[in-house]
């Protein structure tokens, strides 16, 4: 899984605090921390960062957008 990476990588893409996401998903930037470190959101805080983000849970999850190249990573952004 590569939830954890993925999402500090989308936060900094965007140029967003922790706590600019953990506002935007009602939670702390402590538990943002925890997020991109190693500890699995529940469900609903998983749904609403795929939502924040503009990606779909799976792709969240499931590809290491750190492999992507910048064309295939903006095509997942749109």
């Amino acid at each position: 899984m590569h939830l954890n990476s993925n999402l500090r990588l989308l936060r900094i893409r965007k140029n967003r605090t922790q706590e600019d996401v953990a506002l935007a998903i009602e939670s702390t930037r402590a538990t943002i921390n925890n997020y991109e470190r190693d500890t699995e959101p529940p469900i609903e805080k998983l749904i609403a960062l795929a939502d924040y983000f503009g990606l779909s849970v799976d792709t969240l999850i499931k590809i290491n957008l750190h492999s992507l190249s910048e064309s295939q990573f903006s095509q997942l952004e749109h």
